[in-house]
């Protein structure tokens, strides 16, 4: 990719900033053909991680207010209404740091929003991995991804464990189905309420979190378009990418996310804390 660095005012909710945000602008780009860097339809990513991802050494958009009206330095996510419809929040300058609804797990790297992840689980199971095997290309928890994203061991390791629970429930798109026309292989399925919840409980533990954990309804996403029609919301690796454990947006909606720069933590509470829409 080429382009130029702009600089422009934002306005947000009404506020615009006093002093100028830089932005780039992508002028020229060439990728694999059907992989466009953003489909057509979307202008940019307003990106709010930090200044060592800009290629150019720009702070993010937010932290301008931060500095024109004093915001407090942090900013939350709920990326669903309460009910499940569409839609979501995105709040500014709210302090949830001594919210005692909130728990908090440490930023292990100021880039990306890193954080540490202990160990995964299906249906309360372990998947034996080590520390190192998680954390090793990092984890972070990102509203830009839409899927869970693993490493092809963590992701090998958790279809084997989704495959040996066949003896006990017929999981829809992983027992008796051909090789490679499985729901790990990108294809989709009809499944009712019931066949949904047969699925194990997907956990992660993370410090100062604990376990947090997902149902099926949540890793199971209807991605093909199709009322009734699930894929299955986890997704390895592409190769050579150069990255670990993404937490993306099928996991993220669960819950209310407090990204907290002003004290590098990340905090994690109920969906009823969610500021009303």
């Amino acid at each position: 990719m080429t382009g130029d660095v702009y600089q422009d005012v934002i306005t947000i909710g009404g506020v615009t900033t006093q002093g100028q945000v830089a932005f780039g602008g992508i002028t020229q780009a060439s990728f694999p053909p059907g992989q466009p860097f953003q489909p057509d339809g979307i202008s940019g990513l307003a990106g709010m991680a930090f200044q060592p991802l800009s290629g150019f050494g720009a702070t993010n958009w937010y932290n301008q207010y931060v500095i024109d009206y004093n915001w407090y330095d942090g900013f939350s996510l709920c990326l669903n209404t309460i009910n499940g419809d569409h839609g979501g929040a995105l709040s500014l300058g709210i302090d949830y740091s001594h919210d005692s609804r909130f728990k908090f797990t440490a930023l292990v790297e100021e880039e990306w929003w890193n954080i540490q992840l202990n160990d995964v689980k299906l249906g309360g199971k372990s998947l034996g991995l080590t520390n190192w095997d998680y954390n090793n290309e990092g984890v972070i928890v990102d509203s830009g991804t839409t899927l869970l994203i693993l490493p092809n061991l963590i992701m090998k390791t958790m279809t084997t464990a989704f495959q040996a629970m066949c003896s006990a429930n017929n999981l829809v798109g992983v027992c008796g189905v051909k090789p490679g026309k499985s729901i790990f292989d990108g294809y989709c399925f009809s499944m009712t309420t019931a066949q949904i919840n047969a699925f194990p409980i997907l956990t992660f533990n993370i410090p100062g979190w604990g376990d947090v954990n997902w149902e099926p309804s949540y890793y199971l996403w209807q991605g093909a378009g199709v009322p009734g029609l699930y894929c299955l919301g986890i997704q390895a690796l592409a190769p050579g990418s150069g990255t670990g454990v993404i937490i993306g947006d099928v996991l993220m909606q669960k819950y209310h996310l407090f990204f907290d720069r002003n004290n590098n933590q990340i905090g994690m509470a109920d969906k009823t804390t969610c500021p009303a829409i």
